[in-house]
């Protein structure tokens, strides 16, 4: 199976990133940068070879169901989610926090459609704002060490001694310092290790150079990603005095509030940023890929051979991941399967977060169904999807995409 094409670009990878950092519209920007994770990808590929992915793999159908979740919560769902009995039991939450849902739960039942939906509707400009900030600051940070990197490649005609000679150079240009703790370090190890990788004709070793230098990008990003999560958060928790002043329905729900919990209206807003923070976890952070939908607050589960792990990642003896298992989130494991349950209750809780995302880059790093375009649909099935002009920075219509995914 022949290397993967990436599109040619004239002026370099990282001016195309500097292209889409500068737009403006932020739905029209995750398309764009969905799309450049996309190429960046397929640029890597020509370097390393198809067997292992890079971050760029994850990046892109992380974006992807970033832009899905900026178009807001489906209010059917959400009804649905509410109708169950087991509702607040799902939640996982703090005791203090399940009592009030229990409370709040048969008013937010008595909520007809339409109110519902316009409650959601005002809830998702911010939703929508938050995300984007986060997707942006993202891309800006760890796309041009990608696209760098590749360009600093083509340049040197791929000879590895020449390209590490000039990495410096461009740590400097994209403002990463080479001691740990300064800005943008672990993105210097990041390439520093995708070097080493391209040294070593062993399968093994190679990839778990590349698994290692794919979650220091991970680390970094959920670090970096963190604020904007926590903005989603602040927005909700604002939401019952904010709907007290507005007129109509949405004015009507802040008021039905007040009324359950006059003198208690922050611990209200607690849980239902708490209710609403998980329900979105469960809702909006079910990443569909090609290969399957995944859900993050279901455990990860072996494949059907019962192994979780591809046979070059099944045994991690690199020493650099022994400090993984001194660092205090312990979210690091080196044996051929996690040793519990993992599995994400509320996405905005780094803690829960980050050992999911070092599971599923370890388990899907040779999975190179991965590197299929972004924006087609699933099998039979039709998706839509802003259609844009990815020469411009406007969205133009809504559409239908179709084909294999």
């Amino acid at each position: 199976m022949g290397t993967p094409k990436a599109p040619a670009s004239s002026g370099g990878l990282l001016a195309e990133v500097d292209a889409v950092a500068a737009m403006a519209d932020p739905v029209a920007r995750n398309v764009r940068i969905t799309q450049l994770y996309h190429d960046l990808e397929l640029a890597v590929a020509q370097i390393f070879g198809t067997d292992d992915l890079s971050w760029c793999a994850y990046g892109v159908w992380a974006s992807r169901q970033v832009g899905e979740a900026m178009q807001g919560l489906p209010p059917d769902h959400i009804r649905a989610l509410l109708d169950d009995p087991d509702f607040v039991d799902n939640l996982a939450l703090p005791p203090d926090l399940a009592r009030w849902a229990r409370r709040l739960a048969p008013v937010a039942r008595r909520l007809p459609d339409a109110v519902l939906a316009k409650v959601l509707d005002a809830l998702q400009p911010h939703l929508a704002e938050a995300l984007g900030r986060g997707n942006h600051r993202v891309f800006t940070e760890l796309a041009p060490t990608f696209a760098g990197f590749v360009d600093l490649w083509r340049e040197e005609d791929g000879d590895p001694d020449r390209v590490e000679a000039r990495l410096g150079e461009l740590y400097q240009r994209l403002g990463h310092t080479t001691y740990e703790g300064g800005a943008g370090y672990e993105l210097t190890l990041l390439c520093d290790y995708y070097v080493r990788a391209l040294r070593t004709d062993d399968p093994h070793q190679r990839a778990q150079l590349v698994y290692y230098a794919n979650l220091r990008g991970a680390h970094y990003e959920q670090q970096r990603v963190q604020g904007p999560l926590e903005e989603v958060t602040d927005v909700i928790l604002e939401m019952p005095a904010a709907f007290v002043g507005r007129s109509g329905a949405v004015g009507a729900v802040g008021r039905m509030i007040s009324r359950v919990a006059p003198r208690t209206s922050h611990r209200v807003g607690h849980t239902i940023g708490a209710v609403l923070g998980n329900t979105t976890t469960d809702l909006a952070v079910r990443v569909s890929t090609p290969i399957d939908d995944l859900d993050v607050g279901t455990a990860l589960a072996p494949d059907p051979s019962g192994t979780f792990y591809p046979p070059d990642l099944q045994r991690l003896d690199l020493p650099e991941f022994d400090e993984f298992l001194r660092h205090p989130d312990n979210w690091m494991e080196l044996g051929p399967q996690p040793s519990r349950q993992v599995r994400v209750d509320n996405w905005v809780n780094y803690h829960e977060r980050m050992p999911f995302i070092a599971h599923v880059m370890r388990m899907r790093q040779q999975s190179t169904a991965l590197r299929q375009p972004p924006f087609a649909a699933r099998s039979s099935e039709s998706a839509e999807v802003f259609d844009i002009d990815l020469r411009g920075d406007a969205v133009t219509d809504v559409g239908q995409v179709t084909g294999p995914r």
